[in-house]
Order: structure tokens, then sequence, then C-alpha cells
């Protein structure tokens, strides 16, 4: 997915928008490409899902009424075609923004990751920052029934922000999983000063939410922990990018650096699967 000018360009996954061979399936959209003008300005979609009915729900950034970047949630029918009948009092786009209390509204977002849920509605994942951009960052998530709606029973009306304590707030959250119980896992960046330096270190974040939106304080004692993929503590890390989730009986996260791929585990109750406290390094 892309933005190009103000027009969004979305190429979507094989099966949907491709034909068994690879080529773009002319009977999605233009010939196997879907655009989307958003007319308040820049706009950009980085998650796509599809719903029992074969529609396909994506996520990103819009630019809202106030100026900044929104959450935004749109669904095309299974042709491609915009579905005028989700978020209707949007006109087909469901616009999120977030408050933080003692910091104000007015936020940018985005959605980095989102998922369909069996009844239909979705939970998006991404980021809310307040203030300066970067700064005053936090894990940012919300819930839309079918029609595009938010769903009051999650969260605070419909949407949840948290930060893991880092350092000036800075949390990013990139993908999320939902277990069979409705359970909601989430991965992400958290920045930490170095060693009492001004240098950031980037922490994998994880954290486990309920079906209601509210931090499982079955988890780990607290509702998240915080680990690291690195061998120097002398060197600052790299940003710690997750790439997969899972999450079942156990959750597991993998997470990528510019030397090799590495993994940790938790049970369900959030217990790393090798003996460690709450930070370690590798």
């Amino acid at each position: 997915m892309r933005i190009t000018g103000l027009i969004l360009v979305i190429a979507l996954v094989p099966g949907v928008a491709y034909a068994g061979d690879g080529a773009l399936d002319p009977t999605f959209g233009n010939g196997g490409i879907v655009e989307i003008g958003w007319p308040a300005g820049s706009a950009s979609a980085n998650a796509v899902g599809l719903d029992s009915a074969g529609r396909i729900l994506a996520g990103g950034s819009a630019i809202g009424v106030y100026g900044n970047a929104d959450f935004a949630l749109f669904r095309l029918v299974p042709d491609g075609t915009l579905d005028a009948t989700y978020a209707s009092d949007g006109g087909g786009f469901r616009l999120i923004d977030f408050d933080l209390d003692g910091i104000g509204s007015n936020s940018a977002d985005t959605i980095n990751d989102l998922a369909v849920l069996g009844d239909g509605s979705v939970v998006s994942l991404g980021e809310a920052h307040f203030g300066f951009y970067g700064v005053n960052s936090q894990f940012a998530l919300a819930r839309v029934d079918t029609t595009g709606a938010l769903d009051p029973s999650f969260g605070r009306n419909g949407s949840a922000h948290f930060s893991l304590g880092s350092f000036a707030n800075i949390d990013y959250g990139r993908l999320l999983t939902v277990d069979a119980q409705g359970r909601i896992a989430v991965a992400g960046m958290v920045a930490e000063l170095h060693n009492g330096s001004s240098t950031l270190d980037w922490w994998l974040g994880l954290a486990r939410l309920t079906s209601q939106g509210q931090l499982d304080s079955s988890f780990f004692g607290g509702g998240s922990y915080l680990t690291i993929f690195w061998a120097d503590p002398n060197i600052p890390p790299p940003r710690q990018q997750p790439v997969q989730l899972s999450a079942g009986a156990r959750v597991r996260c993998f997470a990528a650096n510019p030397d090799r791929r590495s993994r940790r585990a938790a049970d369900s109750a959030g217990r790393r699967s090798l003996p460690s406290t709450r930070r370690r390094r590798l």
C-alpha cells in the first residue's frame, strides 16, 4: 500500500487482487488496482484484513478536521468498490482521534496493524503522538463494529492508549494478534535512555489487553513487560522492530536487528520461557 499525491493506491494480497497465475485480477477495481482519493490532504494505508464476507478492511492514517493525522479505517466490497455503508456518517471512512489526560487531544495518530474478528468487528493498533512528533507517543488501539462505529464497550468509548513507562512516553505500537479468548497481544518499540546517557535504547515492548481493551493484570503482573535483543550493553542497540507475533497458550514475538532474528516467548501469564528479570540483555 502506498500514497501517490492525494490518491491511495492499494495492491492487495494474492487471492484478492491477483489471479491464480499471479497476474493482476481484472475483476477487481480497475485492472486489479483500486485508487481511493482522500480530499483533505495526505493519507497512508499500513494494514489490511478480510472479513467472512470477503470484504476488505484497510487501516492507516489520514488528515482529520484539525489538521493532524488520525486513525483511518475503510472497507471495500469484494470487487474493490468503496463500501459507502461503512462509517456512513464519515463518507465511508472512520477517523479516530485520541485524547491524553493532561496533554490534550488533536494527536497525530496512525494504524500499523489490524485484526478482523469473527463477528466482523475490527481491532486496530498503532500509536498516538501528543505534542512534538515522536515524544509523548503511546500504544493506541480502537475497536469498531461491522458498521464502522466505535464500540463503546472497548476501552473508553471505543479506544484505548497506554505507555509502558518509557522515557518521555516514546512507545510505538506495531503488531497485534487476538487469541481464542479475545485477549489482545500487542508488540512494539519502546525507548529508554542508554546507561544514563542521552542516547536512546530501543527495547521490544509486549503487553496484553482484555477483550474490553483494559491492560490484563494477569499478564506479567502488570499488563506488560520489556525485553531487548542485543548483545553488548556498552553499545546502544538499533530499533528493535517486531516482525511476527502469535498468541495462544504462549505469546511469541520475533524481532529483527541488523545481525539476526531473535525470539522470546511467554506463557499465558506472561512469564518468559527462559528465567529472567523484567528486562534482560542477550
